[in-house]
């Protein structure tokens, strides 16, 4: 590959009409450059990052100040692959992407991205796998129409034609998403919310009195609908999240180390065992135990599951396995001594397991897949 047919990959990459294997090639070289592992010291890695921002902003029409925040990831990740193949240093002989399909045939079995699956239980006990059904209505509840758009999203809507009034029984439903699975929904009151995978929410049809009031299990990102006179609140085992009308983001894992809630915009109280903190935006409130500590953070970080992509810096092997577990439905295990490495980059979630794992293959941690078990095998575990 010369600059030239680089330079059209890149193109791709940055307006969004690359391949899954082509931003996995991208991808690869972005973590490399991440990871600190540069190939090479010939190059002016600086000159090319100048010189594919000015060109990418030059095509966007945009001001630097404007499109930083935005692009800059993407920018990033081209300026690393301009840079690996500049410097003469292309990491295999041949075109990557015949090379990365053969690769991921090497594993047992390879496992597909997770996507749009949920399953809906109505307040009658009535449950609909919103996968299997088309889109349009699916069902009416105490003056509430319950469809489902072509986007795969389940929208909550106040039918004024219905003879249901406010003295009609609240009814409450829950929309749980699997391991591999992700879904959005809209609540009466104009709220969104993005659940992600091995994640649930219970909610009332419609909201009543002086509050709105949900429960979550899992995480969620939550886009709140502003009402002076009813906050919304966010129930998360014995956390609770109060807004007028925010966006944020709740990760409430069993698995994780603490319950973290993280502020886009706005202002939230997060409450536990009598403590209370109110955050501004980019401050994330962690709770471990009856303690609420308070910290700021790459909102970014926190809410790349939404956007479509696994995003770390400096995380633990067992930190990312999580992630992958709950997204492509594979049960971890590891032999050996868990090896020390930390991961930093940035990976579509679109991508199969195997090509995932090929973008980390670098850090030398072996995989092994085998249905929907997935080994984690240690250096010193492979030569025994």
């Amino acid at each position: 590959m010369d600059r030239q047919e680089a330079q059209l990959l890149i193109d791709k990459y940055n307006n969004g009409t690359a391949s899954p294997e082509e931003r996995a090639w991208v991808d690869h070289w972005y973590m490399k450059e991440a990871s600190g592992k540069r190939l090479t010291e010939d190059e002016d890695f600086e000159h090319l990052n100048k010189e594919i921002w000015e060109g990418t902003l030059k095509r966007s029409g945009l001001s630097a100040q404007k499109a930083a925040p935005k692009i800059w990831p993407r920018i990033a990740a081209a300026a690393a692959v301009l840079f690996c193949i500049a410097a003469g240093t292309y990491f295999y002989k041949t075109n990557y992407l015949p090379v990365s399909r053969q690769k991921a045939t090497s594993y047992i079995q390879d496992i597909p991205a997770g996507g749009n699956k949920a399953i809906l239980t109505l307040a009658n006990g009535e449950k609909v796998i919103l996968t299997d059904v088309g889109e349009g209505k699916i069902a009416e509840q105490a003056g509430i129409n319950i469809s489902k758009t072509a986007e795969g999203q389940l929208i909550y809507a106040i039918d004024p034609s219905s003879a249901q009034n406010a003295n009609a029984p609240i009814t409450y439903n829950t929309i749980e998403t699997p391991k591999g699975g992700q879904y959005q929904i809209n609540l009466p009151d104009g709220t969104r919310v993005w659940l992600n995978s091995s994640s649930a929410l219970k909610y009332p049809t419609r909201f009543v009195a002086g509050e709105r009031r949900v429960e979550l299990k899992g995480e969620g990102y939550f886009e709140v609908a502003h009402d002076v006179v009813k906050p919304f609140r966010v129930l998360s085992n014995k956390q609770e999240v109060e807004v007028l009308g925010t966006h944020f983001n709740v990760n409430a894992y069993p698995d994780e180390n603490g319950i973290r809630t993280t502020l886009l915009e706005g202002s939230v109280k997060v409450k536990e065992s009598g403590h209370l903190a109110v955050l501004k935006p980019g401050e994330q409130a962690l709770i471990k135990g009856n303690r609420i500590e308070v910290e700021e953070v790459d909102t970014e970080m926190a809410i790349a599951w939404k956007e479509g992509y696994f995003m770390f810096k400096n995380a633990s092997l067992q930190t990312l396995m999580r992630q992958l577990s709950r997204w492509y439905d594979v049960e971890v295990s590891y032999t050996g001594e868990v090896p020390p490495t930390l991961f930093s980059g940035k990976v579509h979630r679109n991508t199969s397991l195997a090509q995932t794992l090929e973008l980390l293959s670098f850090s030398k941690v072996n995989f092994k897949i085998e249905g929907k078990k997935m080994s984690i095998l240690s250096p010193s575990a492979k030569k025994k």
